[in-house]
């Protein structure tokens, strides 16, 4: 028995929670709802009706731009076109009035034909005591005394139909016009168009021939249009139900009307215009359903509704169809009326977007011929990048045969100055020799012995690697070093060749390291050419007058190097050519030493230039960016 009892309770336990859980859903739910704009939508016919889709879009559309998703809004349809006048099923409405008890609405909008009586008769007291919008047709100027107003907070659109206005204005437009036919349903609005279309047809009596076509099936509405006399105008006034009891649209009705009509054919509102209505003067429920959204909005944010005032022109309009003024050949006539709307226009493109056209044109042409431009751009480019490539390997080649002819010119001065140190290592390992022989080798003599051949050595493999970076060809990665340390290792190299030519070089020295960054064997080159072109400009000049004086200056994060002569200096005609390629004043010499020196230094963003001196002689100097090293 305890086994069957508890799991009982287990089941009881959980349907509490369930049910506690969703009440407080459905609490939280209409606490949110309560935060919220609610408003009630009656529509007076089915939702199939074409006029409420227009109106409710309309509607939403205005309430979305005013309270984006904080509204909700309730439609309903009473469908009173299946229930005889006065008798609308009591208990059906009480479905609305018990649905809408618990919800706090703020805003009743009354949509339709005859919609306010049944309201007023079956509605609760919480739905009667609302602000209301109340849309529907005032047929008081035709002696019909139709109730739209449901309390005192009512906001009346009342529409009212300028048929006259209608007619009067498809008249001036066609003056030939010599007989109207009147097309009506047998609809409840039918009869009601059909009625006030009479009463405006009797004023034209007299002016011309007036039919009216009712209580006619569509088929026998299409035989007739088909041949109607010449200068006819159709009125479709409202035409949803045939003599069959077929229902129709007005939107349907109207598209096979002017199908079938060899007249033009014309409609008191815009629910036939667009599928062949000519149009004119009419009333719009696009407009309608502006204005009811409008009207809303200034309920809901505290307008009293008696101030709200709607006027014939705020729900007219004047609209034609194009295509039909161009089947009538009146689309360029005078006596449209300048404030009318010309829609459905087919658009000739030449003619309307003629300079857009021609716009596009130009720029696609000019587009072509930048293409053509820039792809021969880019072929040049891939030329010119070509002929680049083979100029740099030119131009290293010039560089590496350059370095060659300063080497075939420093050779003899060179072995001169291998031999001294490859002598001194003989002479010291000789002396060390017979010394081991006499048995006077001591250790220290030894040492000294070794050392010397080593510090020889060494001086002999400096210069040895000194000239074979000088050999090499191609490009080095750019180092961080010592300006001083590259004068001292050239004027190293060329201290043979300065002895041979009996020139003396003097260095100054800097105070600090001055740091550089580069490539150090093509800077080596620049200072060797230099050097060259001081001994060569020197060659006449006295013995005691041949000096090559070598300085740095620093000024402003850069380096200035100078090699002063005391030659012949720089004539005048080749001042201004001095750095140009296979431009000398020697008999021997290639004259592109100064050229690729110029190329180097420019390479090491870096300027060269030479200059005369006042008491004999040329300086010439490169300057780079200098580098600062820590410590």
């Amino acid at each position: 028995m305890l086994n069957l009892f508890v799991p009982f309770l287990r089941s009881v336990f959980i349907s509490v929670l369930i049910l506690l859980f969703l009440s407080g859903k459905t609490f939280g739910h209409q606490s949110e709802v309560s935060k919220e704009k609610n408003i009630l939508i009656f529509f007076a016919q089915s939702p199939s009706t074409p006029a409420y889709r227009i109106l409710l879009d309309g509607i939403r559309q205005k309430l979305d731009e005013e309270y984006g998703e904080s509204y909700y809004l309730h439609t309903e349809y009473l469908e009173l076109e299946r229930f005889p006048k006065g008798e609308y099923p009591e208990e059906r409405f009480e479905l609305y009035n018990s649905k809408y008890q618990r919800i706090k609405l703020d805003l009743l909008i009354c949509i339709g034909v005859e919609i306010v009586p049944t309201i007023k008769n079956y509605a609760s007291k919480q739905i009667l005591s609302l602000p209301v919008v109340s849309v529907d047709f005032d047929l008081s100027g035709y002696g019909f005394h139709n109730e739209i107003t449901l309390n005192d907070k009512t906001v009346t659109i009342g529409l009212k139909l300028n048929i006259n206005r209608s007619i009067t204005e498809i008249l001036k437009l066609l003056p030939e016009t010599s007989a109207i036919y009147f097309l009506c349903g047998i609809g409840k609005t039918d009869s009601i168009f059909s009625f006030m279309s009479e009463k405006e047809a009797a004023k034209l009596k007299g002016k011309m021939k007036i039919t009216f076509f009712t209580n006619i099936s569509m088929d026998e509405v299409l035989r007739k249009v088909r041949h109607l006399p010449e200068n006819s105008l159709v009125i479709l006034s409202s035409f949803t139900t045939d003599s069959r009891h077929i229902p129709y649209f007005n939107y349907e009705s109207t598209r096979l009307i002017s199908k079938a009509s060899n007249a033009p054919v014309i409609a008191y509102t815009d629910m036939g215009f667009g599928v062949g209505a000519l149009g004119g003067y009419f009333l719009s429920f696009e407009k309608v359903a502006g204005i009811a959204g409008e009207s809303s909005i200034k309920i809901l944010n505290g307008t009293d509704p008696k101030t709200i005032r709607i006027e014939e022109a705020d729900y007219y309009e004047y609209a034609y169809d194009w295509r039909e003024l161009k089947r009538l050949h009146i689309e360029n006539s005078r006596l449209i009326p300048k404030e009318s709307k010309v829609l459905f226009k087919e658009t000739d493109l030449i003619t309307t977007y003629g300079w857009q056209i021609l716009f596009v044109l130009i720029f696609v042409i000019l587009e072509t011929i930048l293409i053509v431009l820039l792809f021969r751009a880019n072929r040049r480019q891939k030329e010119f990048m070509k002929q680049k490539a083979e100029a740099e390997i030119l131009y290293r080649e010039l560089i590496r045969e350059e370095r060659l002819l300063r080497m075939a010119e420093l050779t003899a001065s060179l072995s001169h100055e291998l031999n001294q140190p490859l002598t001194a290592i003989l002479y010291s390992a000789q002396a060390g020799k017979r010394f081991l022989k006499s048995g006077k080798l001591d250790p220290a003599q030894a040492n000294e012995i070794f050392e010397n051949i080593i510090e020889d050595d060494k001086r002999a493999g400096s210069i040895i690697t000194s000239v074979r970076s000088l050999m090499k060809s191609g490009n080095r990665d750019m180092e961080t070093f010592n300006i001083e340390e590259v004068i001292q290792d050239t004027v190293a190299i060329y201290h043979s060749e300065a002895l041979q030519n009996k020139i003396r070089i003097k260095v100054s020295q800097h105070q600090k390291p001055i740091f550089v960054s580069g490539d150090r064997i093509q800077l080596q080159q620049v200072l060797l050419n230099l050097f060259t072109n001081a001994a060569r400009a020197m060659k006449n000049t006295d013995t005691d007058k041949k000096i090559i004086e070598i300085n740095q200056q620093t000024y402003h994060g850069s380096v200035t190097v100078k090699v002063r002569d005391y030659g012949t200096g720089v004539s005048a005609d080749m001042k201004d050519k001095l750095f140009k390629p296979f431009i000398t004043d020697h008999k021997s010499g290639l004259g592109i030493g100064l050229s690729i020196s110029r190329s180097i230094i420019e390479r090491h963003s870096g300027t060269i230039k030479a200059e005369n001196m006042e008491d004999g002689g040329a300086t010439f100097s490169f300057m780079l960016k200098t580098i600062k090293r820590d410590g």
